[in-house]
């Protein structure tokens, strides 16, 4: 039998890669403290979020995939940040069946956009409008796309990025007027992606580090080492990154959501650089989040898996 040797490495290396960050050090510590701690019910597998200013009561509009049943319909639930109450948002397709299950969003005025994994080997991003209670499918991105896409971050009306998820031949891809182009390359797991003025910030889940990508030259440069690396939320000059530190526990949750998987939200300054751990906790209150954020004091945290969103108050 012919063994394609430079797959047979790629493969060794990434186990040996994922084996060293599951194992290696306990979780990072934090002095932030919390209280009045909630679990707000949602669909399984809330992944990502953001937060809607257009209704006069703002809220979370949160992308939900149940990661163990493939066969299920993914959803997308809305939460008050008021009132605190989380409901089900109508999803209205153009076709009567089709395939929903996302995976990064974000928004763009009154527009929602939402990567899907429609089929194997069947990606596309959906664009919605945004109303009270539906999102109203407007056009799919999908004639000509490039890669495995994760999360996705939109510039403009009929422009985005998004990051494509591959171990090693990992990259970003920009798309303008029909045309998809990987704008830089190299990255292990590319994963969670933020634009700033002519900056573009990303993390890569296996590589453990955050890049900063000039948007101009492509040129990028690493300011932060987080292990296992995912989605952002940005607060003025403040980016909120989730981290999943244990591969291993990641994967044993996965299997069965009784196993623990720990819960890491950093918060990066882009002014001073700074880096710190705002919340860390081994899965007894949240397994494996995804994305997080801090809004005036009260903590609101994601999750890959099971079926709420976390939220607490900062303890002062």
């Amino acid at each position: 039998m012919k063994i394609n040797l430079k797959m047979f490495k790629n493969v060794l290396i990434s186990t040996l890669v994922l084996l060293i960050i599951s194992t290696s050090c306990s979780l990072p510590k934090t002095t932030y403290q919390y209280v009045n701690k909630t679990e707000i019910k949602t669909h399984f597998g809330p992944e990502d979020f953001v937060i809607d200013s257009l209704p006069d009561s703002p809220r979370l509009l949160i992308v939900c995939d149940d990661r163990r049943h493939p066969e299920v319909q993914g959803e997308v639930w809305q939460m008050d940040l008021k009132t605190e109450v989380a409901s089900k948002m109508n999803l209205r397709f153009k076709e009567k069946q089709h395939h929903f299950k996302p995976h990064g969003t974000h928004q763009f005025d009154k527009y929602l956009f939402v990567v899907n994994h429609k089929g194997k080997n069947e990606e596309e991003i959906i664009r919605f409008i945004i109303t009270p209670d539906e999102l109203i499918e407007d056009k799919v991105y999908q004639e000509g796309f490039l890669g495995s896409a994760n999360d996705v971050f939109v510039v403009g009306e009929d422009e985005f990025y998004y990051t494509d998820y591959q171990t090693f031949g990992g990259g970003l891809v920009h798309y303008k007027k029909g045309i998809y182009t990987k704008v830089s390359k190299h990255f292990m797991m590319p994963n969670g992606i933020e634009i700033v003025g002519k900056d573009i910030y990303l993390t890569t889940t296996l590589g453990g580090k955050v890049y900063k990508i000039d948007r101009a030259t492509f040129k990028k440069q690493k300011v932060a080492k987080i292990k296992g690396g995912d989605n952002f939320m940005r607060v003025e000059n403040v980016l909120y990154i989730a981290s999943h530190q244990k591969f291993a526990k990641f994967k044993a949750h996965y299997k069965r959501e009784s196993k623990n998987a720990p819960s890491v939200l950093y918060a990066y300054d882009m002014t001073t650089q700074e880096l710190k751990v705002v919340y860390a906790n081994d899965g007894s209150e949240i397994n494996a989040c995804s994305t997080g954020v801090i809004l005036k004091n009260k903590i609101y945290l994601a999750q890959v898996f099971q079926d709420y969103i976390w939220i607490a108050n900062l303890k002062k």
